[in-house]
């Protein structure tokens, strides 16, 4: 039993899905959302990626490469726990975004790999947060929930990780 896409197109009003913004407008008007959570894996798979899991060391959370005949995969983790899968998609579809230029392969080691604000990796981080908890319906939620972490983890579908770096993110704003 194959997987069903519906490729969506590569833009929407005519404007690049180049940055999360765009990707969240496209997964609004295409109704990828439950609540306040993108489903990412169908975000990408309608976008042509592949997305796999497989069993890995358990220090490494996933990769994104590009197959001989220019198909991109993203791997991810079997062994992780369900929030952290939907990050390493999203860190994953970052590097696809941003970065498929660059490279043919990405693998991903631990959650916060380089911490220098120029590293792929870290835009990686950036674009993922941003594409999961977008800024303004976190800072309401934030707003709403204050220190209440685990929560808003739950609300966003992410782990309690993800929001303490994205609140630590927004802060250095």
């Amino acid at each position: 039993m194959g997987i069903k896409r519906v490729r969506i197109s590569n833009d929407i009003n005519n404007k690049p899905l180049n940055n999360e913004k765009a990707l969240i407008a496209l997964a609004k008007h295409h109704g990828l959302y439950e609540g306040k959570q993108i489903r990412v894996k169908k975000l990408a798979e309608q976008l042509g990626l592949r997305v796999i899991e497989k069993e890995m060391d358990s220090e490494v959370s996933g990769s994104l490469s590009k197959d001989n005949t220019g198909i991109w995969e993203i791997s991810v983790n079997s062994k992780h726990h369900k929030n952290r899968k939907k990050y390493t998609i999203a860190h994953e579809l970052g590097h696809y975004i941003k970065h498929k230029d660059c490279s043919d392969h990405f693998s991903d080691t631990t959650f916060f790999r380089n911490q220098s604000s120029g590293s792929m990796e870290y835009a990686a981080n950036e674009f993922a947060a941003n594409l999961l908890m977008p800024e303004e319906e976190f800072k309401q939620v934030l707003r709403e929930y204050g220190d209440d972490i685990e929560t808003i983890a739950d609300i966003f579908g992410v782990s309690v990780l993800a929001v303490k770096f994205r609140v630590s993110s927004l802060r250095k704003r």
